[in-house]
């Protein structure tokens, strides 16, 4: 009797250990440590990256709401189009570190919004994933509206489009996602 309840104790302190270990990670490895400090609002996209006929709605602003508000620093831009009610917009989400990323996009992914929904799809013919993303989540619902995630070291960005042939075709998101990574690899290289 004496073994099983030392064998269960020994099985607890395991499973408990374990779990205080992946919880505490993210928060007793160091900051993240770069030569150069990234400004978050480097990274977003603007006006002039999208398409002719977009207009930026307001300017960049910290990300509020409990389920926006992740990350060190946080930051949200929108845009839309001046032709009809076509939106986009992306956050960008710093972390302390990469394990503090890897433990938020679990979260962010778990609350689905900033992220594709299990329904979404790559719509034919889509070929783009970033290369350079440590990791990557896209897909598009059946009316069009086109999500991404992406962490990149310690940083998480979601940008979300609307898709029509007028004002943002696929083609102009790939030109837009592949814009995004390649600000974001300029700035993580440099970094």
């Amino acid at each position: 009797m004496r073994k099983i309840f030392l064998g269960s104790c020994l099985l607890f302190l395991i499973i408990f250990g374990g779990a205080l270990m992946i919880w505490l990670r993210p928060k007793v490895l160091p900051p993240s440590n770069r030569k150069v400090e990234i400004d978050i609002s480097q990274l977003l996209v603007t006006a002039s990256d999208f398409p002719s006929g977009w207009k930026a709605n307001g300017i960049p602003q910290p990300a509020r709401g409990d389920e926006f508000d992740w990350g060190e620093e946080n930051i949200f831009s929108q845009f839309q189009s001046i032709r009809d009610q076509s939106f986009a917009y992306q956050y960008v989400f710093k972390f302390r570190n990469e394990a503090a990323a890897e433990y938020g996009f679990f979260w962010i992914k778990q609350e689905g919004i900033l992220t594709p929904s299990k329904n979404d799809k790559e719509p034919i013919g889509w070929k783009y994933k970033s290369i350079i993303a440590d990791k990557w989540i896209f897909g598009c619902s059946s009316g069009n509206v086109c999500t991404v995630i992406a962490r990149y070291d310690e940083f998480i960005i979601s940008f979300v489009a609307s898709i029509n042939s007028e004002n943002m075709t696929f083609d102009d998101l790939e030109n837009l996602l592949n814009f995004i990574d390649e600000k974001i690899g300029k700035y993580l290289e440099n970094g």
